[in-house]
């Protein structure tokens, strides 16, 4: 009569003594001693899980009650006032630049003026004028007065790029001479700032507004 020996598989924790308990999660083999280590360690794992659960509802409570104080929220804040940060750079640049335009603007205008007050001065004092003169220092003192303002030489515009989030702003000084008259075989181009001869050898002038040097 032929018998068998059923062969006991091992613990997995010691290898030692018979696994006499199967865990139907890990398909392991404990022994009487480990089974119950082994059932410390799932109890462990559930407890850490329950914490990590914990920790994350409480930090959906936090973001909820604060959701301004979220990372990307911050990182937002951040970009933000680097933006405005360049912007009043920006600002200060441009208002530098426009405020040095105006004070050599007003300086200039100033000297003429000066100049002018003497020519007034010294032509009342002798009575040496007449209706000529008074026409043409009024026709100074016009253009005095348009070139105080800022706005006919001054170019305050932005560029043209749609796709920045901001336009960058300019502040730059046109001139303000241009001609407006002419004698002979030449035309005017460029809106006035150019001038240019015919094929003629016939002599020709412009004239024009403003001050040239």
């Amino acid at each position: 009569m032929a018998s068998t020996t059923r062969k006991k598989r091992p613990c997995s924790k010691c290898d030692k003594a018979a696994g006499i308990f199967t865990c139907f999660g890990c398909q392991k083999d404990f022994c009487y001693r480990h089974v119950a280590e082994h059932r410390q360690e799932l109890n462990k794992q559930m407890d850490e899980l329950t914490t990590n659960h914990d920790q994350l509802q409480q930090t959906i409570v936090e973001q909820e009650a604060q959701p301004n104080c979220h990372p990307l929220i911050q990182k937002i804040n951040e970009w933000e006032q680097e933006s405005i940060n360049k912007i009043h750079r920006a600002a200060d640049d441009a208002r530098k630049q426009l405020l040095t335009i105006l004070a050599t603007q007003r300086s200039k205008v100033s000297n003429d003026l000066t100049h002018l007050i003497q020519e007034l001065s010294e032509a009342r004092n002798q009575d040496d004028y007449v209706e000529i003169d008074l026409k043409e220092w009024m026709k100074r003192l016009s253009e005095l007065q348009k070139d105080l303002n800022a706005a006919q030489s001054i170019d305050f515009g932005t560029d043209n790029n749609d796709s920045a989030l901001i336009s960058k702003i300019s502040i730059k000084e046109i001139s303000t001479d241009f001609f407006s008259r002419i004698i002979g075989d030449i035309q005017i181009i460029e809106n006035g700032r150019v001038v240019v001869h015919g094929q003629t050898y016939q002599n020709a002038a412009a004239c024009g507004t403003g001050e040239y040097s």
